[in-house]
């Protein structure tokens, strides 16, 4: 068995949510480096199990929804 499928299901999670999460946040007064860290922890926090698609296979995915409930518990919010 492989573990071909799963890492490249998790790649495109994570890259999925990167494409939306990165810079988009602002919160004011917020130190250096602290929004990235947010970030970390709030990925960590919303990552949930996949069901089984593309080759069959299961791993972690990023829930956008549990992302953003975590930057906005931490006091960001999505920059306009």
């Amino acid at each position: 068995m492989t573990r071909r499928p799963a890492i490249l299901v998790a790649l495109l999670g994570a890259l999925c949510l990167c494409s939306c999460s990165t810079a988009h946040w602002e919160k004011p007064g917020a130190a250096e480096g602290e929004m990235e860290a947010d970030r970390f922890n709030c990925l960590q926090q919303s990552q949930v199990h996949s069901a089984a698609g593309w080759g069959g296979s299961t791993g972690l995915v990023t829930d956008p929804k549990r992302f953003e409930a975590c930057m906005t518990a931490k006091g960001w919010r999505p920059a306009r």
